[in-house]
């Protein structure tokens, strides 16, 4: 009886399939499975790995701009203080100056302050009249100031246009003395 096993213990016939060549085919099968968990867990443990290396590199990139962003701040705000400064000057007489007078204006104003952080670079040099009304004949100079930051990482020069105010006296307003 092909697929039949009868034992003569004493015992009724029983019936028993042939597993035989089933073990065969889930045990090979199985056998071919064996460790794909632990390959699994270690594409899983390869992926994270990648994007915690990707999340530091994002993160190490992001502070390098901030930081980069801070310092070109700090030197614009520091250019632009110099041209404001210009702006208090008589800028008539500093176009008389030689590159020493320069030097030693450049000292001055590194003595005066350590907040100060700015140097100008060239003499200003009057570009012209205003002819405009609004103008009202000023000379217009063209001068520049250079700004730094506070490690003197990074600095930014800042090129400017000033006009000089007309020389003092009166000034006609137009209409009443009441009227704004």
């Amino acid at each position: 009886m092909d697929g039949w096993i009868i034992r003569a213990h004493g015992r009724a016939p029983r019936r028993r399939r042939r597993v035989g060549s089933m073990r065969k085919v889930f045990g090979e099968r199985a056998g071919e499975e064996r460790g794909a968990a632990l390959v699994i867990a270690m594409l899983v443990m390869v992926v994270c790995a990648l994007l915690g290396a990707a999340s530091i590199m994002i993160s190490t990139t992001d502070i390098q701009i901030a930081s980069n962003d801070r310092v070109y701040k700090e030197a614009l705000m520091a250019a632009d203080a110099g041209i404001q400064w210009l702006r208090t000057q008589n800028l008539a007489n500093m176009t008389g100056f030689s590159t020493s007078d320069l030097n030693t204006l450049n000292s001055q104003i590194a003595s005066a302050s350590p907040d100060l952080r700015f140097e100008i670079p060239t003499i200003p040099v009057a570009a012209g009249v205003d002819p405009s009304p609004a103008g009202g004949g000023a000379t217009v100079y063209r001068v520049q100031s250079r700004g730094f930051d506070r490690n003197q990482r990074g600095q930014v020069l800042l090129e400017a246009e000033i006009r000089s105010v007309p020389p003092a006296g009166e000034v006609d307003q137009g209409g009443s003395p009441t009227t704004y």
